[in-house]
């Protein structure tokens, strides 16, 4: 087995992606498994969690292992945050600003109590401090308005790019180990849609 560190993203979402890639792109998939036959990658993620990369009937695999926090995903993770408050509720298959209205802690809401005015904060810590069946789609829109007056979804986007920027760095320094092929193709394009999903 090959030990790869690997910064861009955490085990589970390596493994998610995979999944998605062998069910939307089998021909390739296919293609890259056929290179990668009898090669055992382990991979070692900035979270601290690690997988293996392999390759099992004609599918590549991804098995995390010894996960100790396997939701950290870091820039693919902050993407969806923002899709939640500002992406289309077609292309986004979740509830428009869920997330204000179950109050998740994301980079955005942490960036506007950052920044928030004093007087201001009271008025955002009573909205939070609500069960999430006595929100209203105008306390989600209230925060969403505070959010864009103080940046903080520019904050939010800025940080993304700057990790996923990074993370593509740090992948084609420590993959120098496998040579050009398809396969190697197939792990860049994973290492692209985790970092890179349009906002």
């Amino acid at each position: 087995m090959t030990d790869t560190q690997l910064a861009f993203t955490g085990a589970r979402l390596l493994q998610q992606t995979v999944e998605a890639l062998c069910d939307r792109a089998p021909a390739i998939v296919a293609a890259a498994a056929e290179h990668l036959h009898g090669i055992r990658l382990g991979l070692h993620f900035n979270d601290g969690s690690h997988a293996t990369l392999t390759t099992r009937h004609s599918r590549l695999i991804a098995e995390p292992d010894r996960c100790p926090n396997p939701d950290v995903e870091v820039v693919f993770q902050i993407q969806d945050d923002i899709l939640n408050l500002i992406g289309e509720e077609a292309l986004y298959g979740k509830e428009p600003l869920g997330d204000l209205l179950e109050g998740k802690r994301t980079v955005m809401l942490i960036h506007l109590f950052r920044t928030a005015h004093p007087y201001e904060r009271p008025r955002l810590f009573d909205i939070l401090r609500q069960r999430r069946t006595d929100k209203t789609q105008q306390h989600a829109e209230e925060l969403l308005a505070a959010m864009h007056r103080h940046g903080s979804i520019e904050y939010a986007t800025e940080l993304a790019d700057r990790l996923a920027a990074e993370g593509i760095a740090r992948f084609e320094e420590d993959l120098q180990i496998i040579p050009e092929n398809e396969g190697k193709a197939v792990l860049r394009q994973i290492a692209h849609y985790v970092t890179s999903r349009p906002l």
